[in-house]
This record gives C-alpha cells, sequence and structure tokens, in this order.
C-alpha cells in the first residue's frame, strides 16, 4: 500500500463480490475508473473476466502502487495505467465494461488524499462528472458497476444515470456504520 492512495475498505470489497456475477463471462476491453491501487481491475484480469483493463486515477501515487500490483501479479502485459481526470481521454464506445468507485462522500477536497474520498459539497459532484465520461466511452449495452453511498444522494446519481442513457439492473448495498454502501450495475442503452 503506497502513501496517498486510497486503501481498499468495505466499498471495494462490496465492488468486487458484486462483480462475482461476471465469472465465466468474457469482456475484451474495460475501464477502471478512479482505479486506486487497482486491486478491482486486477480482480477482473485475474479471473480472465476482461481481457485488458485501463487503470485510470489522477493521483500519480495510486498508478505506481497500480503498476506495482500488476507486476506483482504478472498481468503488467494486460493492464494500462493513465494519469487522467475522468477518463476523457479515450474514443467513443470503447469499453464493454467500466467499473468505478469514485469519490463518495460530501466535502471538499484540500490535498492528494482527500481526493480520493470527497467528492464534493453534496457527495456526488465528482460521480456526476465521472458518469458524463462514462456515457461518452462505454459502448451501447455495455455494463457499468458503480459505488456510491448513502450520504451522496442517491435519487440524484440513479436519475443520472438514467438520463445519461443508462438502465440499472441491479442494486446491491451493505450498511456500514452511518451510511449504506450502494453498487449499481447498469447498462447502456
Amino acid at each position: 500500500m503506497f502513501v496517498n492512495v486510497y486503501e481498499p475498505g468495505d466499498d471495494t470489497w462490496l465492488l468486487i463480490s458484486s462483480l462475482e456475477k461476471l465469472r465465466g463471462e468474457k469482456y475484451r476491453v474495460c475501464l477502471d475508473l478512479g482505479s486506486g491501487t487497482g486491486i478491482v481491475g486486477i480482480f477482473l484480469l485475474k479471473n480472465n473476466i476482461c481481457e485488458r483493463v485501463f487503470f485510470v486515477d489522477i493521483n500519480e501515487y495510486a498508478l505506481e502502487n497500480t503498476l506495482y500490483n500488476l507486476i506483482y501479479n504478472n498481468l503488467l502485459d494486460r493492464g494500462i495505467t493513465i494519469n487522467n481526470y475522468g477518463g476523457n481521454c479515450f474514443r467513443e464506445n470503447m469499453f464493454d465494461l467500466v467499473i468505478s468507485n469514485p469519490p463518495y462522500l460530501p466535502g471538499v477536497p484540500k490535498d492528494l488524499y482527500d481526493k480520493a474520498l470527497l467528492s464534493g459539497p453534496s457527495g456526488f459532484e465528482t460521480i456526476i462528472d465521472f458518469i458524463d465520461s462514462v456515457s461518452k466511452v462505454i459502448k451501447p449495452s455495455g455494463l457499468f458497476f458503480l459505488v456510491y453511498s448513502s450520504l451522496s444522494n442517491p435519487r440524484i446519481i440513479e436519475e443520472y444515470l438514467s438520463m445519461k442513457g443508462f438502465s440499472i439492473i441491479n442494486k446491491f448495498s451493505k450498511h456500514f456504520f452511518f451510511e449504506d454502501i450502494i453498487v449499481v450495475e447498469a447498462i447502456k442503452k
């Protein structure tokens, strides 16, 4: 675990648990948006769910951590790390599967580590930016797994997903301390 990198927590494990249903399925090109340590994208590679994963984060330490984990797991030939905000460096309709565990807590980030946790004053601002980006780069009928919190105003997030052409097909949630962590599986119409 590198310094200034979001440590995988309950939200990460809930996302991985929700991705278990994809075992046996094959996706050619996948995107891990806000990849942190890369653990979720590496799960997809190790289980042969994705042939190739693009790992995108704005935190250079996170990308170094991802690169280290790709090498450690002998997956460097199937993972690509990119320093970018929102994945805006890709062509339209490029990805079959997108996963994202973006910052989702209400608050304004003050430093690099805060950017992995805090999404803006209402808790959904970064999530909305990520949905905008994903709506452009995911293929029609592509799957999008998105993590957020009951503190992030789920109604606004889910309405925005619909407005951007996604239909929620599954919803997973688990209660932790003062919030519910939610993972939605959405399909691009």
